[in-house]
């Protein structure tokens, strides 16, 4: 009987092999044999052929669409958009990533579909993923919306973090081989009847082999959410996703995306938790619609910045990896050191040639430190613009 590693590799290596339809037959086979294949006419008619009305979302390389089978099951199923490369790239990397991942905070993968569909004289590739229904909308649309945010009290944002933090965890260590999810935020978190949290889209996904202390990646994320070693060096390691995290956890406290700028100085969000930190100042920037709260309440949230800010420092090897995040947020771990600088928008990560990014599953550490430098006008060619306040929200104050 094989190794749940070597299962995983063996499910990689077709698609390292073959393209197009050759990569489609791969998929139906791996599908098959782990009884996940579901016919294009099954999820048409769970969809009532994909009509409008039962449309969830639309994303960059398909839209996604609520469905339910013949056993009552709720499905989500992304159509991947007709000839979108890079979306048939994604969608072969998420289907073989999520198809030996199993977490209760991991979004749960049914099947997939990769088939030839006929309408009249036309045929024409489909390619499906089928997940698990999650009724409640990604974290996002309620977090940064004044209209929703009160749903959202400190009780479910505390279970949303740790939830988070539990997946990742499963992912950086506990999973078959260490995977690397590279664009960790608000949108890619979804919340089930329980508000539990469920970490989606895996399209960007890496497996990290565990013999190495980071891989040479194309950069790809989110803006505002990447870490400086990889947006600047394209050093990929456990430690972006905490970075990531970081940003999250700042963003679920204070109701605000991290793009948001002040309108004098443009500071970011991230700049301004910090400086607010460092003045003991942290429960300023938590969302006004969890006041009042409990003094055991105001601890959750002090413990939640401090860990925020820590996965958020521009040095990767001073960054916690998500085991003592968990242990911090289960008040099993008292000490914690006081964060350095964040990783800012426009900061350079310069690393020498010795720096060690240390991955979750290596032992070894680094003696060297890292060297930074700031500057105002190199900026990312695809760096997005300020994004406007939150609705009903103060400018971020001078602090």
């Amino acid at each position: 009987m094989k190794k749940p590693r070597e299962i995983l590799e063996s499910l990689a290596k077709p698609f390292a092999r073959r393209s197009g339809r050759g990569a489609e037959e791969d998929l139906q086979s791996i599908a098959a044999r782990d009884q996940k294949h579901f016919s294009y006419d099954v999820l048409a008619k769970a969809t009532s052929n994909f009509c409008a009305k039962n449309k969830l979302g639309e994303g960059g390389f398909g839209s996604v669409y609520k469905g339910r089978l013949e056993d009552g099951r709720e499905i989500a199923v992304k159509k991947l958009s007709r000839g979108s490369k890079q979306g048939c790239k994604e969608f072969m990397n998420e289907a073989i990533l999520l198809s030996q991942v199993q977490h209760k905070n991991v979004v749960n993968l049914y099947g997939y579909c990769a088939a030839t569909a006929s309408s009249g004289d036309e045929s024409r590739s489909e390619k499906l993923l089928v997940y698990e229904f999650v009724p409640h909308e990604s974290l996002d649309k309620l977090l940064f919306r004044a209209e929703k945010q009160r749903m959202l009290d400190w009780k479910k944002r505390m279970d949303i973090i740790a939830g988070v933090a539990k997946g990742l965890l499963y992912l950086h260590e506990d999973a078959h081989t260490t995977i690397i999810h590279r664009d960790i935020k608000a949108s890619n978190v979804l919340l089930d009847s329980r508000w539990s949290p469920k970490i989606a889209d895996f399209g960007m996904a890496r497996l990290f082999p565990e013999d190495q202390t980071h891989v040479q990646t194309r950069v790809a994320g989110t803006n505002g959410y990447m870490a400086p070693e990889y947006v600047m060096h394209g050093k990929l390691s456990t430690k972006a996703d905490v970075f990531s995290f970081g940003v999250l956890v700042l963003e679920i406290i204070t109701g605000r995306k991290s793009s948001t700028y002040m309108s004098t100085d443009s500071q970011t969000l991230l700049e301004w938790a910090w400086r607010l930190h460092q003045r003991n100042r942290s429960l300023e920037m938590v969302d006004e619609t969890l006041r009042p709260w409990e003094a055991t309440e105001a601890e959750q949230m002090e413990t939640c910045i401090h860990l925020g800010l820590l996965c958020a420092q521009r040095d990767p090897n001073l960054r916690p990896d998500m085991r003592r995040v968990g242990l911090a947020l289960s008040k099993r771990s008292n000490s914690l050191e006081q964060p350095t600088m964040p990783g800012l928008p426009f900061t350079f990560y310069k690393a020498r040639s010795s720096d060690h990014v240390p991955s979750s599953r290596s032992s070894s550490s680094s003696t060297s430190r890292p060297t930074f430098r700031s500057s105002s006008h190199d900026k990312m060619s695809s760096s997005a613009e300020a994004a406007p306040r939150c609705r009903g929200k103060a400018p971020l104050e001078d602090v």
